[in-house]
């Protein structure tokens, strides 16, 4: 496995294997713009065979693979040092037949459905007032409970979110690069009187659209509307900043996610994505 260290390496190396390998299953080979970030923290590795090649995005304990592979032809065994995840999207069903055909050559080599998540959305159009109006009565009963709201601004309690979301979600669920602060992202916390960190929300405000990831409350501290306080402030802050439309992606298993999130009136758009992992 190789280190792509420059952005005109990676440029060469797509370009030598369109033409070595022709018609690939991935349907596109990834924008060295997409790609860069990754060149500049030296975190993308490749490996070619002669059927295609893989990239590895090293998220830390984990890799994010993207494979390119040429058609009707048996994969290699990709096994790493550690948790190897692939994720195929699929937009109301336009990839079904696609996701069928490359499924059975992840099985084959020992991957396992890991995960099928649903893209759940809602759109901000005319919900300034009932936003507010429903933050204002939660945060009323945050602050009953001596708890407070924070807009992380420090690492320290960055490392406490990082800590309550690594105790509460599979690892594969957080990027490296959730793990920073850029300018547009946002993590909203409710701590205690003593600054423990007992619930989470990160989002990232982009042109029209916010993503949400890792709504996360302490066990301790469910059935409390923490989490539900976190997704409304979540909401009126993508308002604020003029954002259309908020999404996130909730496992199709994961039951009292997705009630909360219908309760708010979020809805599935009919994307989702199904996630593969060889451990």
């Amino acid at each position: 496995m190789k280190k792509i260290c420059d952005l005109g390496e990676y440029k060469e190396l797509m370009r030598e294997n369109k033409e070595r390998i022709g018609k690939v299953e991935k349907n596109c080979f990834l924008m060295s713009s997409s790609m860069n970030k990754y060149i500049e923290e030296e975190r993308l590795y490749v490996e070619t065979y002669e059927n295609g090649m893989v990239l590895y995005v090293d998220e830390g304990r984990y890799y994010n693979m993207y494979y390119f592979w040429k058609s009707d032809c048996k994969m290699f065994d990709f096994r790493q040092d550690k948790p190897v995840l692939i994720e195929e999207l699929n937009n109301n069903g336009s990839r079904n037949e696609y996701i069928e055909k490359i499924e059975s050559s992840l099985f084959e080599v020992g991957f396992t459905v890991f995960k099928n998540n649903l893209q759940l959305e809602l759109s901000l159009k005319d919900k300034k007032k009932i936003i507010e109006k429903q933050l204002s009565e939660k945060l009323q009963k945050i602050s009953a409970q001596n708890l407070r709201l924070e807009f992380c601004t420090d690492d320290d309690i960055l490392e406490k979110s990082i800590i309550l979301w690594q105790d509460s979600l599979d690892v594969t669920d957080i990027p490296q690069e959730h793990m920073s602060l850029k300018s547009n992202d946002k993590l909203a916390c409710i701590l205690t009187e003593t600054r423990e960190v007992i619930a989470t929300n990160w989002w990232r405000n982009s042109n029209k659209n916010s993503e949400g990831r890792h709504t996360v409350t302490h066990p301790e501290y469910f059935q409390r509307g923490l989490a539900s306080t976190l997704l409304l402030v979540w909401c009126k802050d993508a308002i604020d900043q003029g954002v259309e439309r908020c999404y996130t992606w909730v496992s199709d298993t994961n039951d009292r996610s997705l009630a909360m999130f219908k309760k708010i009136g979020f809805t599935p758009n009919g994307r989702t994505s199904k996630q593969y992992i060889l451990r």
